[in-house]
């Protein structure tokens, strides 16, 4: 005979069974017989919100609230996200530090500011702007270029449809945006930049790493990996279990994707894209034909070429001289931690700094 209080024990356990069983059906019959969402989502996967999204908005909120330029001259009341005063300049102006008033500035020429003048409120110019030593900005767009003296601090954003030129120690704010290029001096922060070129002046070139042989021979990343230790993928990349390294001066073929670290030596070529769980360094002079992800951190020697998107849940470090991207096409550095870029460094497309970065005057070791 089964003892009483196995039983019930027994008894207890099948419910419990069977009420886990039955609750999510339970869920998915309410869903079909009373659907919520009676049509699929529709997702759009490469939707990305453009990176000059405020800039944009904030032209056209002055053309909504006044009209298209060439707007009035003078001082308007007008109602933005609240109440404001804007005072519409038909011409070019030069804002000197004792004259600026707390309102927008919409300015239909160029603009000049003088050095250590503070500007509190959004600034948009028709033609170029030039901003004096010091300054400190809430946001502003040009339609022409905007050159910053050195030690501007930037609030919020800015934006310029031609060349966008930082001199050292400047604060760019939350994004800086072009059209055409961004030129950085040294000990420039920043959190986003975006533009078809963006590059760290190194006005000496000192940082040039050495090239490889032209014939060097092309051999498959299975050849660098250690024997008992690795696996091939359904689609042929190569899974490491622990690190993995390719010898300086090699050239390889084939994505690696690695538990341990990767190491990509001085001058070496990879044909392929590399994933790795820990960290990746990319050797001075070496080049990844692909995209590059490293979890813990990102380093990239003197020199050094990814050609498409570099990405890190850590620090990346950018050294002089090295390139992310590929010119005309739109390449992505993003760092979850901090970014650090050298002396002539190159960046196609986007840099996204998720705890701010800054550039170097000297050559990141």
């Amino acid at each position: 005979m089964i003892d009483v209080g196995i039983a019930l024990r027994i008894a207890a356990i099948a419910i419990f069974a069977l009420a886990g069983a039955v609750l999510p059906l339970s869920a998915a019959i309410r869903e079909a017989r009373k659907p919520r969402d009676r049509e699929p989502l529709d997702v759009d996967r490469r939707y990305r919100k453009d990176d000059r999204f405020f800039a944009k908005a904030f032209d056209d909120l002055l053309t909504g609230a006044l009209g298209p330029p060439p707007r009035p001259a003078g001082v308007h009341a007008a109602h933005l996200h609240q109440d404001e005063s804007v005072e519409v300049v038909a011409g070019s102006i030069t804002l000197l530090r004792d004259d600026v008033q707390k309102r927008i500035y919409d300015i239909g020429g160029d603009l000049q500011i003088q050095g250590g003048s503070t500007v509190p409120k959004e600034i948009l110019v028709g033609g170029s702007a030039e901003i004096g030593d010091g300054v400190r900005l809430r946001a502003l767009k040009a339609h022409g270029r905007i050159t910053l003296g050195r030690s501007v601090d930037v609030e919020r954003w800015i934006d310029a449809d031609w060349r966008l030129t930082a001199a050292r120690e400047s604060h760019l704010g939350v994004r800086a945006t072009s059209l055409e290029e961004i030129v950085l001096g040294p000990t420039v922060k920043f959190g986003l930049l975006s533009a078809p070129r963006i590059v760290v002046e190194d006005g000496d070139r000192r940082y040039v790493a050495s090239s490889r042989p032209a014939t060097t021979p092309t051999q498959s990343v299975i050849d660098f990996a250690e024997r008992g230790r690795f696996r091939l993928r359904a689609d042929g990349a190569l899974l490491v279990d622990d690190d993995f390294v390719m010898p300086e001066g090699s050239v390889a073929t084939g994505d690696v994707i690695a538990r341990g670290d990767v190491h990509i030596g001085k001058g070496s070529l990879l044909r392929g894209s590399i994933h790795s769980d820990a960290r990746v360094t990319i050797g001075d002079g070496a080049d990844i034909e692909g995209s590059v992800y490293g979890e813990r951190e990102l380093r990239v020697g003197i020199g050094a070429v990814i050609s498409d998107h570099a990405i890190t849940a850590g620090q990346a470090t950018v050294s002089a001289s090295a390139r992310i991207g590929t010119p005309g096409r739109v390449t992505t550095l993003l760092a979850d931690g901090s970014i650090e870029l050298g002396p002539g460094a190159t960046v196609c497309g986007r840099v996204v700094a998720g705890q701010g970065g800054i550039t170097r005057g000297e050559s990141i070791s």
